[in-house]
């Protein structure tokens, strides 16, 4: 299951992944027209940008106060808009309109963490921690062992957002960042987090899953977030690895939608849509 739906006819191809020059600035409070596209009433809150640490990745979301009925084609426009307006949206669930403006402090991402986190030792620390006391049948091949990270998605798909489902009662949220990975950063507001994986952690996992599988985070609900994805896994073995890496990071949440690793693996094949859901 994900967030968009072919309508009656099958949209054109798109790409998924795309960059804009530098980040947006968010509009302000109330009515918005951002990249064309009329936006109901929505509040935003920034996070400072340039802290004494070093450079930082913009910060900070702007949502609309109510939900739009069907709000895949107001997303479809915002994404297409992207590389001019450097927000990235997202579809937000119901409840979580003014979630972002009532977090008490907002800590600024600091480029440098993300660079330095290594994708690979971020995903085998978590996975050790994850499998420890795990008697899944995968878990128990391995031994524990990190097996490394999965090979790169190299067969595209048609459209990875045509996947039958309506993306109904969902307010829309935009992002100021200069990579679509990079908003996994903000969901920080909505509990989106693990507490022995920080955030910075977190970003470099997520543009690495971007860079070898062209995901991309399209929603946010509370603890979760909807992740699309260009290039998925179509083998047994190379969803399996994959489902390796999404284990390490929520294996909370693979037990809310699969029963075993290797079910979810089956899942993960082919499959343009990502669940990730980290509330414990």
């Amino acid at each position: 299951m994900g967030l968009f739906d072919a309508h009656r006819r099958e949209p054109p191809p798109v790409d998924l992944v795309l960059r804009p020059a530098a980040p947006g600035t968010l509009p302000p409070d109330g009515e918005a027209v951002v990249g064309g596209v009329a936006l109901p009433a929505g509040a935003g809150r920034a996070v400072e940008i340039l802290p004494p640490e070093g450079p930082a990745i913009p910060g900070g979301m702007w949502v609309t106060s109510r939900p739009l009925a069907d709000a895949a084609p107001a997303w479809r426009r915002l994404h297409a808009a992207y590389p001019s307006t450097g927000l990235w949206p997202v579809a937000v669930w119901p409840g979580l309109e003014t979630h972002h403006l009532d977090v008490d402090e907002l800590d600024p991402l600091i480029e440098q963490d993300i660079a330095r986190a290594d994708p690979g030792a971020v995903l085998r620390d978590a996975w050790l921690r994850a499998s420890a006391e795990d008697d899944d049948e995968i878990v128990r091949r391995y031994g524990g062992t990190f097996p490394g990270l999965a090979p790169p998605g190299t067969e595209r798909a048609a459209n990875p957002l045509a996947d039958r489902k309506r993306v109904r009662d969902r307010a829309i949220g935009l992002i100021p960042v200069g990579r679509p990975a990079d908003a996994v950063a903000v969901p920080g507001m909505l509990d989106i987090h693990d507490d022995d994986i920080p955030p910075a952690h977190l970003v470099a996992v997520m543009r690495s899953w971007e860079e070898r599988f062209g995901a991309a985070p399209v929603g946010l609900d509370f603890g979760a977030v909807e992740v699309a994805v260009e290039r998925p896994p179509v083998t047994p073995e190379h969803a399996e690895r994959l489902a390796i890496e999404h284990h390490a990071l929520f294996p909370f949440g693979i037990r809310l939608i699969e029963e075993t690793l290797a079910s979810y693996a089956k899942s993960l094949a082919g499959s343009t849509s990502w669940h990730l859901l980290w509330k414990r």
